[in-house]
């Protein structure tokens, strides 16, 4: 069972004209699967994020991850790169130029990010 406060699956089409597919999964052996995307990220990049918080009707444990991501998105001050890691990624830049980033390389954009006069929370 899926939980009331997990994104809904479903699909959708960027701007750009980028279309995504959203699933969300629960894992039979979570703590199993936990393990086994952490070793996988000694070798290569993702992310794994863990919340052991319970407050009934509040929050639940959970663990979000992946590994292998198309894009690494870098950024420093209002300077910001993306570039593809793979195939995948590579097919996921064009989609990209219309943020007003420019091309960098083959596999990379980049791009100053403008000031849009609101203050920062």
């Amino acid at each position: 069972m899926i939980s009331p406060y997990a994104p809904a699956p479903g699909r959708f089409v960027t701007q750009g004209g980028l279309s995504v597919e959203r699933s969300v999964e629960t894992l039979p052996d979570g703590p199993a699967a936990i393990d086994a995307l952490a070793q996988r990220l000694d070798a290569v990049r993702g992310l794994l994020m863990v919340c052991d918080v319970t407050i009934p009707n509040r929050y639940r444990p959970r663990a979000v991850g992946f590994a292998a991501p198309p894009l690494m998105v870098t950024a420093r001050g209002r300077e910001v790169s993306v570039e593809a890691l793979n195939r995948r990624g590579e097919v996921l830049l064009p989609a990209l130029l219309g943020l007003g980033l420019a091309r960098r390389s083959p596999t990379c954009l980049g791009g100053t990010i403008a000031d849009s006069g609101e203050p920062a929370d």
